[in-house]
């Protein structure tokens, strides 16, 4: 098994791994529709390219990112939730969280929220 990281390009991260074989720049900088309809068009295009089956999101846009591409890919949703604010109960933030297929927390008290009630969430502490 082996893993690709796409991120947003266009920072100092760019500079620093873009020149790594498993490090894609493929999430625009720019936060509007136009850019993310490219965002989501080349995380499609590494998807099949490599035959991805897990998206893996750490924050809410990179989020809906993944949620539509692996909607359109057959890939799985996956899910890492560093901070209890972005567990709110919105429609939005429920359809989000209800269609990712694995969830992970950060800090093992997030697993309480009442936004994943019913849901496995795995804790994975950080490093």
């Amino acid at each position: 098994m082996e893993a690709r990281y796409g991120y947003v390009g266009g920072y100092r991260l760019e500079a620093k791994i873009g020149h790594l074989p498993y490090a894609h720049a493929v999430i625009e900088k720019a936060q509007n529709p136009a850019a993310f309809r490219r965002s989501l068009a080349a995380i499609e295009v590494l998807i099949r390219q490599y035959e991805i089956g897990i998206i893996h999101a750490h924050l809410s846009y990179d989020h809906w990112l993944a949620r539509y591409a692996a909607s359109r890919t057959g890939a799985l949703l996956a899910r890492t939730i560093h901070t209890r604010r972005v567990l709110r109960r919105d429609p939005l933030t429920r359809s989000l969280l209800g269609r990712s297929d694995l969830l992970f927390v950060i800090n093992d008290e997030l697993r309480t929220s009442p936004s994943l009630a019913g849901r496995k969430v795995t804790f994975t502490p950080p490093p």
